[in-house]
C-alpha cells in the first residue's frame, strides 16, 4: 500500500507474519501505477501518452520494459492482465482498449493485443465497435480466458434494478471474443475479478445509485454462486463507503480495502473467514489523501520477460 499515489514508498503486508514491513519499490515513475500481478510478477503502466507497460519482480527488484508501443493512440480505458504458463513458463501480457468512435456515447471502439515474452511482440487479435456498452478497467486471465468487465453507455433511467455491467470472454488460444449473457447476480456499483487458484472470483459493491449497501464475494461456475456476504459490522468498519472500492488477492485470500482509509480487511476463501489485518501504520493526512493497494505473491525464483 502506497503512503502517497506519487511516491514509490509504501508498506507491504504479511498475511502469515500478520505484520507491515516498510517497503520501497526498486524503481521511480511519478506517473507509473501497478495495474496486473501472476505468479511473483507486478505489471506497472506509465500512464504517459504512450502507455508503457513495465514488469518487476519486487522481492530480486529486476525491472523489464516491455517492447511498445503496441498503439500510438491513446485510449479511454485499459485493462491489462498478466499470465505465466505453468509448463512452458511464457510469460504473457494482454490489453484491453477502448475509446469513443465518435460524438455518440453508446458507440465505443474495443480492441484487444496480446504480447509474450516468447513472441517479443505485439499482436492485435480484437478490433471492433461496441454499441451500448464499453470496456472497463478490470480484467484477469483465468484458465486460458481474458475477463473483462463491460460497463453500460445507456443513459440512467433504466428500470432501478437493472445492473450496468457485464463481461467479455476473449479465449486466448482460439482467440474469439464473446459478450457474456450471464446475468450478473443483483446490482452492482463496481466490481473486481480474480484468479484464485484458477477460480474465477467476483468481488462486488451491492447497490444501486451508486450507493453501495454492502459487498459480496462470487465465484463463475455455471453460474454466479456467492462464496460469502461481507458482514454488517465489518462493513460498517469502512465508515462511509463510495460507489468503487480497491480489492485483490491471490491463493485462499482476498484484501479489500477503500481508497479514503488504509484500514484492510482480508476474506479467506478456504475458512470462510473474515479478518481485520493488523493495524496499517499509515495515516491519513487531509481528506483528500488517497490510499492505493495492490496484492503480489513474493517469489525469487521468476525474471521479469523471460523465456
Amino acid at each position: 500500500m502506497y503512503k502517497e499515489s506519487q511516491n514509490s514508498e509504501g508498506l507491504a503486508y504479511d498475511p502469515l507474519a500478520r505484520k507491515w514491513h516498510n517497503f520501497v519499490l526498486p524503481f521511480t515513475l511519478p506517473t507509473a501505477g501497478p495495474v496486473a500481478a501472476f505468479g511473483g510478477l507486478v505489471c506497472f503502466a506509465e500512464n504517459s501518452d504512450d502507455y508503457m507497460l513495465y514488469l518487476c519482480n519486487l522481492m530480486t527488484r529486476k525491472l523489464a520494459k516491455l517492447p511498445g508501443p503496441y498503439e500510438q493512440c491513446r485510449s479511454d480505458y485499459y485493462a491489462v492482465s498478466l499470465n505465466i504458463d505453468r509448463v512452458s513458463k511464457v510469460q504473457s501480457i494482454v490489453v484491453a482498449r477502448s475509446s469513443r468512435s465518435s460524438n455518440d456515447y453508446s458507440e465505443w471502439s474495443f480492441s484487444v493485443d496480446t504480447c509474450s515474452s516468447h513472441s517479443q511482440t505485439w499482436k492485435n487479435v480484437v478490433n471492433t465497435v461496441l454499441y451500448g456498452w464499453r470496456g472497463g478497467e478490470t480484467s484477469v486471465i483465468c484458465n486460458g480466458i481474458f475477463y473483462c468487465v463491460r460497463h453500460s453507455t445507456a443513459m440512467v433511467g433504466n428500470r432501478h434494478d437493472e445492473c450496468r455491467l457485464g463481461l467479455f470472454y476473449f479465449d486466448l488460444q482460439m482467440e474469439k471474443l464473446e459478450i457474456g449473457t450471464l446475468p450478473m447476480p443483483c446490482p452492482l456499483t463496481c466490481v473486481k475479478l480474480i484468479n484464485c487458484n484458477g477460480h474465477l472470483i467476483m468481488v462486488g459493491g451491492i447497490g444501486k445509485a451508486d450507493v453501495v449497501r454492502g459487498i459480496g464475494i462470487w465465484e463463475l461456475q455455471a453460474e454466479w454462486k456467492e462464496i460469502s456476504r461481507m458482514p454488517h459490522k465489518f462493513f460498517r468498519g469502512f465508515g462511509e463507503l463510495d460507489d468503487v472500492f480497491s480489492s485483490s488477492g491471490a491463493d485462499d485470500l482476498i484484501y479489500i480495502h477503500a481508497y479514503g482509509s488504509p484500514q484492510l480487511l482480508l476474506f479467506n476463501i478456504k475458512q470462510q473467514s473474515w479478518r481485520w489485518s493488523q493495524k496499517c501504520p499509515m495515516v491519513k493526512k487531509h481528506p483528500l489523501h488517497l490510499f492505493t493497494g495492490f496484492c503480489f505473491q513474493p517469489s525469487l525464483h521468476v525474471a521479469p520477460w523471460s523465456n
